[in-house]
């Protein structure tokens, strides 16, 4: 069976070829990944099989495009030699990390043209091989299993089968079943069935597409240059090939200040490079063996030579010896860098340095050098090791803020580059619109947060004459609303108290979610623009006072103001802030919450 051609593929203009050449090699790709989604660029890299040279150099193609045909071409090398070669393809996002690589052996013969088919999956991300079951040479990955570098389309003999037919397969998402494709289950996502503006991601589903790029969403972290190209936010470092950047700044790995007398290490603030005692090497071997003082190799033990000899300075050696102790002791030259390290997060390196010897051998000191190796380390923590915020931590690239979006607290949490409502994966979650007049937001498939206004008419009654407002809810036109409750009703406070009230009448007014009226009712600890808040029943020209003012009220009477404690209230002999509910508020459904 072949393999299916429904996959994603992905199309690169390369340089074509008229006809099968001696030693010539097609290389076609198939990939599950969406482009512009999943992934931005495309690297396609030819070794010998045994050597890391590259003999071709890189592919690299900046806008790969979806195809509905057959496997494409992403590169073509003629006039090989034959031998067996190692080709490596990766996949890059936007922010230039790796999404995905995978590598082939293949073996060109001396006549004809060999094709090989590179298959890069999304269940292979985060795979390492070989797994502990899997055989030594398994060091790939193709539908979730191990496999040699050897497995192709083209060589399915070198593919242990993890499937004989599609029923084996299970189906992670409607719009990308599974099928059995020799012997691995492979995604097939099919974007036409989701809607517009989504496309068919095989681990979540139909998913919407991710909005343009914004100066409010391409936001660079430290070290970083951030802008939107051709709709796509594109990170890259301001940090050389060899740097870092430590909270901000750019510096060499582990914050080597390239002095033997300092202990380097990125601070809060930046990088730290502390005086530490201990040898050091100052390259003046006549002043002999040196240490740290200060910060800097200035103590010098003086003339390493003893005896008859004398000091060369140009040879580092000791001339003019009848015996050995004549040439002066060993000397030892200053350990080199920290290096051998397997990642950018790798805190154990290497250090060697130059242990030299002397002996006199004809009235002249001879050296023997011996070099010395030692295990070293730097400190990485807190190093970026990555675009949107990644920074080591244990020996490991992480996302600190914690890796899930949190979607409501403007940080990209899960850094890809993506924050709150923006990132996919927070469609359908809640979130908060900034609008307080809003219920139940959540984020849209467009990238915004929005929400319905509350579930049932919520009306503002306030009088024409006073700040002080009715609020009610229940179906119908404001004016209904407002003409349920005593026309002409409002709170009259004496001036500097709060012990009594008085019910006066007033002509009516109506606005329907009004933000004050929304921030007094559902969220009365932020003060509205009108000066106090409130909700009650009673009777006009009737006084209410505070249950525990000299002239307990008796009328079913509740106040409350936007203050930052519920402290200003009336009502029940007894009641506090927690009667606010619908107890209080049995007559006429004002403020019925």
């Amino acid at each position: 069976m072949a393999f299916r051609s429904s996959l994603v593929l992905l199309l690169l203009a390369v340089a074509g070829c008229q006809g099968a050449e001696a030693g010539e090699l097609i290389v076609a790709l198939r990939t599950d990944l969406v482009p512009e989604l999943d992934f931005a660029t495309v690297e396609v890299e030819l070794f010998m099989a045994d050597d890391d040279v590259s003999l071709a150099g890189v592919l690299r193609r900046t806008r790969p495009v979806l195809a509905d045909g057959g496997d494409l071409r992403i590169g073509e090398y003629a006039g090989l030699l034959p031998a067996t070669y190692r080709m490596t393809v990766r996949l890059h996002a936007y922010d230039g990390m790796r999404v995905a690589e995978r590598n082939v052996i293949v073996t060109v013969r001396d006549e004809g043209a060999i094709a090989v088919t590179v298959v890069l999956t999304r269940s292979c991300i985060g795979v390492r091989c070989p797994g502990e079951s899997d055989a030594e040479d398994a060091t790939e990955c193709v539908g979730g299993h191990c496999v040699s570098p050897e497995c192709t389309p083209e060589n399915p003999a070198a593919c242990a089968a993890a499937c004989e037919a599609d029923a084996q397969c299970a189906t992670r998402v409607s719009c990308a079943p599974a099928t059995c494709d020799e012997g691995f289950c492979l995604d097939q996502p099919d974007h036409s069935l989701c809607g517009d503006g989504e496309y068919c991601d095989s681990g979540r589903g139909c998913t919407a597409r991710p909005p343009p790029c914004s100066a409010e969403s391409c936001v660079a972290q430290p070290c970083e240059n951030a802008e939107c190209v051709e709709g796509r936010c594109v990170i890259t470092s301001l940090c050389a090939a060899d740097q870092l950047c430590c909270n901000g700044e750019c510096a060499l790995p582990g914050c080597d200040d390239r002095n033997d007398c300092t202990a380097d290490a990125c601070g809060a603030t930046g990088c730290e490079n502390t005086p530490v005692s201990g040898d050091c090497d100052d390259g003046d071997f006549c002043n002999g063996p040196d240490t740290c003082v200060g910060g800097a190799c200035s103590a010098h033990a003086g003339d390493p030579c003893g005896g008859a000899a004398t000091c060369d300075a140009a040879g580092r050696v000791c001339i003019g010896c009848t015996v050995d102790a004549d040439c002066g002791g060993v000397v030892t030259g200053s350990w080199s860098a920290c290096s051998g390290f397997t990642s950018d997060c790798d805190a154990t390196g290497t250090r060697t340095r130059t242990s030299r010897s002397f002996s006199c051998v004809g009235g002249s000191c001879i050296a023997d050098d011996d070099i010395e190796t030692s295990a070293c380390s730097r400190s990485v923590n807190g190093f970026s090791c990555g675009a949107f915020g990644r920074t080591c931590s244990g020996g490991s690239c992480v996302c600190p803020t914690g890796g899930t979006e949190l979607c409501t607290n403007g940080i990209d949490d899960d850094c890809d580059g993506l924050i709150d409502c923006r990132d996919s994966g927070c469609l359908g979650r809640s979130c908060d619109d900034a609008n307080v007049c809003s219920r139940n937001e959540t984020c849209q498939g467009d990238g915004s947060c929005g929400g319905a206004l509350p579930g049932v008419a919520v009306h503002r009654c306030r009088t024409t004459r006073d700040t002080f407002f009715w609020v009610v809810e229940g179906a119908g036109s404001c004016a209904d609303r407002c003409g349920g409750v005593d026309e002409g009703v409002a709170w009259r406070i004496p001036e500097g108290g709060t012990s009594s009230m008085t019910l006066v009448g007033r002509e009516l007014e109506c606005g329907s979610n009004d933000p004050d009226m929304c921030k007094s009712f559902y969220t009365p600890r932020v003060v509205p623009t009108a000066p106090h808040a409130f909700c009650g029943l009673g009777t006009v020209g009737t006084t209410y006072y505070h249950p525990s003012s000299p002239a307990p009220g008796t009328q079913p009477v509740y106040i409350f103001w936007s203050g930052a404690a519920y402290s200003h209230y009336m009502g029940f002999l007894g009641d506090g802030p927690a009667g606010y509910g619908a107890t209080t508020f049995a007559s006429g459904n004002a403020c019925p919450r």
